[in-house]
């Protein structure tokens, strides 16, 4: 797929500033020595147990689990594409319990990879830039799709793309869990991310994370319109990688503290083929 001709429909005339970086600190220093089975979990504000998970194959492409929406390249285990989802939901609701996941995005996302770290992802850092946004309504989708292309590769946009897509489909009840946790209110914090395995069956995830404020009631982050005068909306970028290794001594551990949290908040998204 060519970025130049594809996606020029698309793009935004973007600025950034006031870059913010999460990743220069000690969080261990910060937050004290990691321990499971002491976390204390939250589901974000707004979500309800609704829904039952569902149990994945290797052909699936595609899983929410809470306010992230994780797509798969081809050749990823399953496995790791349940450790992925397991290790980031834990984090995810261990940040949820410790700072406002609205309105306290900075310290949400320490907390977060605070985590993700001491479950064997290496983490650098979450750099959050704030971007100027137009005189005129833009869809929040297509402010996501203007940012992660300058860091994705076409096959990951193009997998990104169908993501996305399928996130429009109201009745998914995959999308009905990412919408109750995405946002709240006036305010939003999601992510959307590829994994891809390397030859050691490694886990490298590019995930981007995104966080907004507006002035209208948000019913549904993705798609949302803002435009500057009624918003404030700041991205990051990075991709993590999860050592298996390290993960697999604490896999069991993950599983028991999510409990029933696994199946009621992680699910498979159906998108289209190419």
């Amino acid at each position: 797929m060519s970025h130049s001709s594809e996606n020029s429909d698309r793009m935004l005339s973007v600025a950034t500033c006031h870059p913010t970086s999460l990743g220069t600190e000690d969080t261990t220093s910060k937050f004290g020595p990691f321990d499971i089975r002491t976390l204390e979990l939250s589901l974000s504000a707004g979500h309800r147990k609704l829904y039952g998970g569902k149990e994945g194959d290797e052909g699936e492409e595609a899983m929410v689990g809470e306010g992230q929406a994780t797509s798969f390249i081809t050749g990823i285990s399953h496995q790791n594409k349940h450790d992925v989802m397991n290790s980031t939901l834990l984090a995810q609701l261990s940040a949820n319990a410790m700072f406002n996941r609205y309105s306290e995005p900075e310290k949400w996302y320490e907390y977060y990879r605070f985590v993700l770290e001491n479950l064997g992802w290496v983490v650098t850092g979450f750099v959050f830039t704030e971007q100027s946004l137009q005189d005129i309504a833009v869809s929040v989708d297509k402010i996501v799709l203007d940012f992660l292309q300058t860091y994705l590769d076409p096959t990951q946009l193009s997998t990104i793309e169908r993501v996305i897509s399928a996130l429009k489909n109201k009745e998914d009840p995959a999308v009905k869990i990412f919408r109750s946790a995405a946002s709240d209110s006036h305010q939003a914090n999601f992510q959307i991310g590829c994994c891809e395995e390397d030859e050691n069956e490694n886990v490298s995830f590019s995930i981007g994370c995104f966080a907004y404020s507006t002035s209208d009631n948000i019913t549904n982050a993705l798609f949302a319109n803002l435009h500057k005068a009624n918003a404030k909306f700041q991205n990051a970028f990075q991709t993590m990688t999860l050592n298996t290794q390290v993960y697999a001594l604490i896999r069991e551990k993950v599983i028991a503290k999510l409990a029933e949290n696994a199946e009621n908040l992680i699910d498979k998204l159906v998108i289209s083929r190419h």
